[in-house]
């Protein structure tokens, strides 16, 4: 019986050849013609239109809780107004060096929001791609954050001495070093550990604009000069240039198990 058994499985196990059928051939090359077309067709939603997309999903969110900062900052400035803190220019312009780093932070759990939840590696397999959901979301932060430092320059201008010039350089040059340095992170970093990145990042320059403070203190003394201008410029050339790799071969595109 085991004998007719195993017969039975070794001609049944054996590679017969079987005869192909050309009218099932022919059938599925035409469907897979056909579903080679739609896909070249099929258009892709354009980047303006997943803006405003983004916009009405994230962006009101991002920009409310931006404005209740603005909305504190100014409230700092109205009631400081006539202090001795808000007449010393030094104080001032150390002053803007920390808040401009704190207003980039914002950016952090919008950012991080995806992989908190579970996200990522759902947004790296759709339509849109992870990238365009992050540049959409960093432009929006880009949008609030232009609003809060414009809004500041004119609280300065108007309710403190400060030269309009010294008041750009503190406020613009630890921006773009804060933003070269998160953008450094999310291009060479898991998006694991972003959020902790960032923390040791805003703390150590924090405590950079503190020593500064404390043992060079002329630093706060400057206004906007052609170097200071070539060096943010060359800032936001590495900005790009950060942006840039992480559009094509970061460690954010990148799933992590």
């Amino acid at each position: 019986m085991k004998n007719l058994l195993d017969s039975q499985l070794k001609e049944a196990l054996q590679l017969k050849e079987t005869p192909l059928n050309q009218i099932h051939i022919q059938q599925t090359y035409v469907k897979a013609k056909q579903v080679l077309e739609e896909r070249k067709q099929r258009q892709r939603i354009r980047f303006g239109a997943f803006l405003k997309l983004q916009i009405r999903f994230i962006g009101w969110k991002v920009w409310f809780i931006q404005g209740v900062i603005l909305a504190l900052i100014c409230s700092v400035f109205v009631t400081t107004e006539q202090t001795l803190f808000m007449q010393n220019t030094r104080h001032i312009t150390f002053f803007l060096c920390c808040l401009s780093i704190l207003i980039l932070l914002t950016a952090v759990p919008f950012i991080h929001k995806s992989v908190q939840y579970g996200m990522h590696e759902v947004e790296l397999t759709t339509r849109f791609s992870s990238i365009r959901l992050l540049i959409a979301k960093l432009i929006i932060i880009g949008i609030g954050d232009f609003v809060i430092l414009n809004t500041i320059l004119l609280l300065i201008a108007f309710k403190t001495p400060l030269h309009i010039g010294s008041s750009v350089l503190y406020l613009l040059l630890p921006h773009l070093i804060a933003a070269y340095g998160l953008l450094y992170l999310l291009g060479h970093m898991p998006i694991e550990r972003f959020w902790i990145g960032s923390i040791v990042l805003s703390y150590f320059l924090l405590i950079v604009l503190v020593l500064l403070n404390r043992l060079y203190p002329r630093f706060y003394l400057q206004t906007f000069s052609v170097g200071w201008a070539i060096l943010c410029l060359g800032l936001l050339f590495l900005c790009v240039i950060q942006l840039r790799h992480i559009m094509t071969r970061s460690a954010y595109v990148e799933i992590q198990f």
